[in-house]
């Protein structure tokens, strides 16, 4: 299953969560091919905390904590926890390329789970696609085709 690994930072969750219509359509694949057990999405457990508020974007209220709660409770998402050694790769990160330190949280959980591609949404972060890590981590928006109409061919054949 180690091929069948994505790392999604937190902007992807909000994107998803949040329905943000700008994000929202390019994350569709990637939980499409996760509920068909086709992959697996990998995160830090700063994610967890990050999610509920992300700037610009407006904090997701309290009264959706068990909604948030039970997304992460997909047997699909791996959570990583952000111990001493991430934090550590993660300073070193931040020394190397300069990077902000939440985003060099995720990349050494990525780093460290062997995840070969990071998903986010965050213009910052997408510039050090293939830059850090080796092999180089792959860094961009989400990528993964949607079988919308692959599905709409298959119910109307049946």
């Amino acid at each position: 299953m180690k091929n069948n690994l994505r790392y999604w930072d937190t902007t992807c969750f909000l994107g998803w969560l949040k329905n943000e219509p700008d994000k929202v359509d390019e994350c569709r694949g990637i939980i499409q091919a996760c509920e068909n057990d086709k992959l697996k999405i990998v995160t830090s457990t700063l994610t967890l905390a990050e999610v509920l508020y992300l700037r610009p974007n407006a904090k997701i209220p309290k009264e959706e904590s068990e909604t948030i709660r039970a997304f992460f409770d997909h047997s699909y998402i791996i959570t990583v926890p952000l111990d001493r050694m991430i934090a550590e790769k993660a300073q070193d990160l931040i020394w190397e390329y300069g990077i902000k330190s939440k985003d060099a949280v995720h990349a050494a959980s990525a780093i460290f789970s062997r995840v070969k591609i990071l998903d986010t949404f965050d213009p910052d972060f997408n510039v050090m696609d293939n830059k850090i890590g080796t092999p180089p981590l792959q860094i961009g928006r989400p990528c993964f085709p949607y079988q919308f109409e692959l599905d709409e061919k298959k119910d109307k054949a049946k």
